[in-house]
């Protein structure tokens, strides 16, 4: 089926179609009964009644298959049922008086109906046809060949070069004349159709693009350059009192940076006009305006503003090479489109702001209120990924458990501010000696791990000393007065996975016994360095 017409629609027209053909031979068989009552007709009008009644029934008969035809193939079985009808008509026309003849509705009906297919050209298919047929009937009553007989007035005669002319003549420039406007009104239904179907898909598309800026901006001047067949499109985005490309398109680089650093210098009064009326501007020749920043091949063009929270945030602009290229009907499809987009931009900037507290909530359930370094509930996540990258690929990490020798006298002698301060300051210590890659958190009370991924066992005691250093050099007043340092204990996973599964095969690829035993291993580790130091 043409894509540019439903099969809901196509019923409908030729359903409201049907109503208005039937009337035709309706008309004509009241017509013979009135006859034959009132007696006003001077000729008989059997012939006419028969034809009357032969065409009726071709409609209800043709109508009814129409409706119990399959969809995919009604588009076929109209225009094929169309070709006979209009054959049938020339006749039925020929026969009743040609052009002066009633029937002759009988072509309207059948081009209007043609239309609704939404295909161009098929009313001069028809109407050729039909002109030819007729011709032929002409013809053949001039050679004597084909009978003529009035079925209106049961006149019988020849007909002559004047007659042929002037029944030749009127029945072509007529169905010239209507072919050619059901032509126009199909191509216009069908270019208001694709407009609306590339604004619905466009929709459906720029709403995938929520949360994409780039492609968001992309498809916006894309949609409108196609809607109304524009050479070229952009997005300008008005930011802080200056105006900034953010899209085009079929307009270079350069061209764009070049109109970027006038408009700043002066400001664009077609720009400054719909950002301060909040509506959309036309121009049919941007040449007769002095203003206007010349740009090679945009002639005519149409602007129309995109608002967020009833500020103008963007203007979109379509442009043409030629002059008065842009009627009324595009300035409505681009006001459409832009209204379309602000409607959007408010969804996408409600995503935004959705994003963002989801990822502050995120943080939030993931990171220390304090220290703002990662918590237990993501130290479980990050450590069991490690395992598992261990188990798959054998990659190593090394493990480090930190602790604050006397943190509690900071808190009893100072109070608690001031311990939460070294706990701060302790993280950015630990923070800045470890690698982008690396992860730290902050276990509990006064304790950290560390996770270093690929990194050499034997390298783990220099980066220790780094921090040990910084943080002797760091709270020098206290070290002396509360004698705090830092104690720590550390280990290579592969050797604690050795050490573990020899003891428990069973559990060689369970991450939730291993993730529990290797914090309890380091834990350990860090109580025995505690203890080498006499500190509880």
């Amino acid at each position: 089926m043409n894509e540019l017409i439903t099969y809901e629609d196509l019923k409908l027209t030729e359903n409201n179609i049907f109503r208005l053909k039937i009337l035709l031979p309706t008309f004509g068989i009241l017509l013979y009964l009135f006859s034959l009552i009132f007696k006003f007709a001077k000729y008989p009008l059997t012939p006419f009644l028969y034809i009357s009644l032969f065409y009726l029934l071709f409609i209800i008969l043709t109508h009814y298959l129409f409706n119990k035809i399959k969809e995919e193939k009604v588009i076929f079985f109209l225009l094929s049922i169309s070709l006979i009808e209009i054959i049938i008509a020339t006749f039925v026309i020929y026969y009743t008086g040609g052009i002066t003849s009633y029937f002759f509705v009988s072509y309207f009906l059948i081009i209007f109906n043609i239309s609704a297919f939404r295909f161009p050209n098929y009313p001069y298919l028809i109407s050729a046809i039909s002109y030819v047929s007729y011709l032929i009937l002409i013809l053949g009553q001039y050679y004597k060949i084909i009978p003529y007989v009035n079925c209106l007035t049961s006149e019988v005669y020849n007909i002559n070069y004047s007659i042929f002319y002037q029944r030749g003549f009127f029945v072509g420039l007529f169905l010239l004349i209507f072919s050619l406007y059901a032509n126009k009104v199909i191509k216009d239904l069908n270019n208001e159709r694709k407009i609306l179907k590339l604004l619905r898909e466009g929709s459906l598309l720029l709403t995938s693009y929520i949360g994409d800026r780039e492609n968001f901006l992309k498809s916006i001047a894309k949609i409108a350059k196609e809607i109304v067949l524009a050479d070229s499109s952009s997005i300008i985005e008005y930011r802080d009192g200056k105006y900034k490309f953010v899209a085009w398109e079929n307009f270079d680089d350069n061209v764009i940076k070049d109109i970027e650093e006038k408009m700043n210098l002066t400001k664009p009064v077609n720009l400054e006009n719909i950002r301060e009326k909040k509506s959309v501007m036309k121009v049919d020749d941007v040449y007769k305006l002095s203003y206007w920043i010349k740009i090679e091949n945009v002639r005519s063009y149409i602007g129309s503003p995109i608002i967020y929270k009833d500020e103008v945030i963007a203007i979109l602009n379509v442009d043409s090479k030629k002059p008065n290229n842009f009627s009324e009907s595009d300035v409505t499809n681009i006001e459409i489109l832009s209204k379309i987009v602000s409607t959007i931009t408010e969804k996408d900037h409600l995503f935004n702001e959705i994003n963002e507290l989801n990822r502050r909530l995120e943080d939030i359930s993931v990171k220390d209120y304090l220290t703002s370094l990662f918590n237990r509930r993501k130290l479980e996540e990050i450590l069991k990924y490690q395992i598992n990258i261990f188990l798959r690929k054998k990659i190593n990490f090394q493990l480090i458990m930190i602790d604050i020798d006397n943190f509690k006298m900071i808190n009893d002698n100072l109070g608690h501010l001031e311990g939460d301060q070294l706990l701060i300051k302790v993280g950015k210590i630990l923070e800045k000696n470890i690698r982008k890659v690396d992860y730290l958190f902050r276990y509990g009370g006064d304790e950290f791990i560390i996770i270093l991924p690929d990194f050499p066992p034997n390298d783990v005691e220099i980066v220790m000393n780094r921090i040990n250093s910084q943080f002797k050099e760091e709270f020098n007043n206290f070290s002396k007065n509360y004698k705090i340092n830092l104690s720590y204990g550390y280990l290579s996973f592969e050797d604690f996975y050795i050490d573990i599964t020899n003891k428990n095969p069973e559990n060689s690829y369970d991450d939730d016994f291993l993730f529990f035993n290797v914090l309890k291993y380091v834990d350990n580790l860090l109580y025995i360095s505690k203890k080498l130091k006499h500190i509880d």
